[in-house]
């Protein structure tokens, strides 16, 4: 398959990726690869209740420039996810 949407050489694929973290009961979306964390399409909240069906995932992370965001709370199973920037915080 290409690179973009199935296995590359033994690598996973952004969309692999996604559909593991699904299987694994985890809400994902796309997000800008560069480095804003920006949702790709505006109405992303819905990801906070459901997650996103194959066909989603085949569309949001197929294409270059694309990166992935995992969301915590109920729709991933309770996940709670801590993220810091700053090193020195830490």
């Amino acid at each position: 398959m290409d690179g973009l949407g199935g296995h590359n050489q033994g690598r996973m694929t952004l969309l692999d990726s996604a559909r593991s973290y699904v299987a694994a009961g985890l809400s994902v979306f796309p997000v800008r690869a560069d480095g804003s964390k920006k949702p790709i399409a505006e109405k992303w909240g819905r990801y906070q209740q459901q997650r996103a069906s194959d066909r989603e995932l085949r569309r949001g992370f197929t294409r270059e420039g694309h990166g992935l965001a995992i969301l915590g709370g109920a729709v991933s199973g309770g996940l709670e996810i801590l993220e810091g920037d700053v090193l020195d915080l830490l």
